[in-house]
């Protein structure tokens, strides 16, 4: 496995031997005190069976006291570039703010809306700024669960976040929380704090290209055909 955490730092580990998980915890040692509050783990979709399969999940044993979000990717985006079949870990930690994580699975909620509601019924409301969701990205309709969190939370909380994905395989995607990643899994982190300033940006845009096509039926944003013919 490959683990970066410095921008300008590339470290090769194993982190299925005891050197690799040593050498990870001193890694991290290195920028971040390991009394963070919440952190962030990107896995690369190929490695995630022998991940599961050997147990190879030491990040959460090394660091008792973070919140560890992980999910499953269509490549890893890291300072200036773009990798493949990379793990990513991100810490973050904060002075006075607070962060807290729900996680449910929509095989357990019925629907995105459902699945929506409850974890955004979860968050502590007292003092919350933003929310970041973590969604499969596979059997999840984004839209319609981010849609419920601004009904339920109103639109002043910003919401952020994303979809895992499997690089161009369109299987499946694996969320979790402080466990191995699992199917269907969506986890939500509030973060609260008066101290905690918010912004946002965003650019959007598309370029015609391709042959041009007509969308035959369609509900929402879910596509079922193209020119008459299956999607």
């Amino acid at each position: 496995f490959t683990y970066y955490s410095h921008p300008h730092r590339d470290v090769p580990l194993d982190v299925s031997t005891p050197e690799g998980q040593k050498a990870l915890r001193e890694y991290v040692e290195e920028f971040v005190d390991i009394e963070y509050l919440c952190d962030e783990v990107h896995y690369a979709t190929t490695f995630l069976d022998s991940i599961i399969t050997k147990n190879c999940f030491p990040v959460k044993s090394l660091f008792k006291n973070a919140q560890i979000v992980s999910a499953s990717t269509a490549g890893e985006i890291y300072a200036d570039g773009v990798k493949d079949d990379t793990i990513h870990l991100t810490a973050i930690k904060f002075e006075t703010s607070k962060v807290q994580c729900v996680v449910t699975n929509i095989q357990e909620r019925g629907d995105s809306e459902a699945t929506g509601r409850f974890l955004a019924q979860s968050l502590e409301k007292e003092g919350l700024r933003m929310v970041m969701i973590i969604s499969d990205g596979g059997i999840v309709n984004g839209t319609e669960l981010v849609h419920t969190f601004s009904n339920e939370l109103g639109l002043e909380i910003p919401i952020t976040g994303g979809l895992a994905g499997d690089g161009e395989r369109f299987q499946k995607t694996l969320v979790g929380l402080n466990i191995a990643p699992q199917s269907g899994n969506v986890v939500a982190v509030g973060f609260y704090g008066k101290d905690l300033v918010i912004g946002t940006g965003m650019m959007g845009g598309w370029e015609v290209f391709g042959i041009e096509r007509e969308v035959t039926k369609s509900d929402k944003n879910v596509l079922y055909e193209i020119d008459g013919k299956s999607a």
